[in-house]
């Protein structure tokens, strides 16, 4: 990226490996930080109760038989 500023001045930086991308992975905060900021655009609104319990759900997915309770919390 390259930002020029309006007095001429420049800064500029290449960043390999991007936040969220496998070599440079979001923390479990910035993960729930991130879905949360994307709950806040859905048409359903959903109370604090259910986006705390699809994170716990997703968190432990590997244990999880069956993904009908994160759908009904999601739709």
């Amino acid at each position: 990226m390259k930002i020029i500023y309006e007095d001429g001045s420049e800064y500029e930086e290449f960043i390999v490996d991007s936040l969220g991308s496998p070599l440079n992975p979001l923390t479990k905060e910035e993960l729930e930080e991130k879905f949360r900021n994307c709950v806040s655009y859905s048409r359903k609104k959903m109370t604090e109760k259910e986006i705390r319990r699809v994170i716990d759900l997703v968190m432990d997915l590997e244990n999880l038989d069956d993904i009908t309770e994160i759908i009904s919390l999601i739709s």
